[in-house]
């Protein structure tokens, strides 16, 4: 079992241009053009982590963003698993709500194990990572770009 997340910082400019190679059925140069936008925070788990958090999220009355203009329609049929995509300017509500949050790792471990049907030892840890890693990529974009996260 294997997946990555990734979290781009994008302008629109950098959209308009991974829709392009989406749109030209380019994949190689979709992806390439998004890597050079990826926010240096990687998170080294499974991706599934994420998936898992968004799931915590939404059961706590969170909404993680998607915001999927089909202006870029192209580029969202080319990425398996959008789960988050939203302007900067929305993000300060986001933050608002996460801060209000208080996960133990237990608690998500628990989501980890009911979702996956495994029992990890690990689970804690990596759900909690997942955590962090959400709320320090929301952090780092700014101004008028968008923040995209995927899983794929």
């Amino acid at each position: 079992m294997s997946a990555i997340a990734n979290a781009y910082a994008l302008s629109i400019s950098s959209l308009e241009r991974a829709e392009f190679y989406a749109a030209q059925k380019d994949r190689e140069g979709m992806w390439e053009h998004l890597w050079q936008h990826e926010i240096p925070e990687r998170f080294h788990w499974t991706g599934y982590a994420i998936v898992i958090l968004d799931t915590w999220l939404d059961d706590q009355g969170v909404r993680l963003p998607r915001d999927l203009d089909p202006m870029f329609s192209s580029l969202w049929a080319n990425i398996p698993v959008v789960l988050l995509c939203t302007q900067a300017m929305n993000l300060p509500a986001l933050k608002k709500s996460l801060s209000a949050l208080n996960p133990s790792g237990s608690e998500l471990a628990e989501y980890w194990r009911e979702f996956q049907r495994i029992t990890d030892p690990e689970a804690p840890t990596f759900m909690m990572d997942a955590w962090r890693w959400l709320n320090i990529v929301i952090s780092r974009v700014q101004g008028d770009d968008w923040l995209l996260i995927r899983v794929g």
